[in-house]
């Protein structure tokens, strides 16, 4: 079964490859990676708000509670993330060429 990914890459590169597929790395404005973006946006804000109106309608089940809450948690720390790497996505792919001299990303 052939890999997407070859056995010999580098971790920066893995990184960065990772970075660029999953949308957040976008160097140009082509639609399909900003349609990505937007969709994986829109799924993790309504993921967040389904958990907290999960937490507000109150549930009998603490396990199901706990679980709501800590889903939210995850989301708005990985909605954080997200926002800081499409801020300052040019310092990280400059990080990332000078880490790994010689390998072009």
């Amino acid at each position: 079964m052939p890999t997407l990914i070859p056995a010999d890459i580098s971790p920066y590169r893995l990184m960065y490859y990772s970075l660029r597929i999953g949308g957040y790395m976008i160097s140009d404005l082509k639609p399909w990676p900003l349609i990505y973006s937007a969709i994986h946006l829109f799924l993790m804000l309504s993921l967040g708000i389904l958990s907290v109106l999960d937490v507000i309608i109150g549930n009998e089940n603490i396990e199901r509670t706990v679980m709501a809450v800590s889903f939210f948690a995850v989301s708005v720390h990985s909605f954080e993330k997200l926002i800081l790497m499409a801020s300052n996505k040019e310092k990280i792919k400059g990080l990332l060429e000078r880490s790994y001299i010689g390998e072009n990303l």
